[in-house]
């Protein structure tokens, strides 16, 4: 009678936020970078090192505003009845 061996095999998981780029165009929704001429870069490579290397051009503070939207929700309660509807297009339109 032969013993089975198990292996145990151990994984590095790390937790990445969600990354939005800090500029959009409103074309297509690519994101851009821009030097200080303000000219758009579609690569960040063409952009200068200071620039480059010193911005945020990459962040995860959308996760802020999508907090900030669960909370707004929550208040709001929006369901199906026509006077919640109109309470919910006058806050979201002043």
């Amino acid at each position: 009678m032969t013993k089975e061996r198990k292996t145990t095999a151990w994984y590095h998981v790390q937790i990445v936020l969600p990354l939005w780029a800090r500029f959009y165009t409103l074309e297509d929704n690519r994101p851009f970078f821009s030097d200080r001429d303000g000219v758009k870069k579609f690569d960040i490579s063409e952009i200068g090192h200071e620039r480059r290397n010193g911005y945020s051009w990459y962040n995860s503070d959308g996760l802020k505003v999508l907090k900030k939207y669960e909370q707004w929700k929550k208040r709001i309660r929006y369901n199906d009845s026509p006077q919640s509807n109109t309470e919910f297009h006058r806050i979201l339109f002043l």
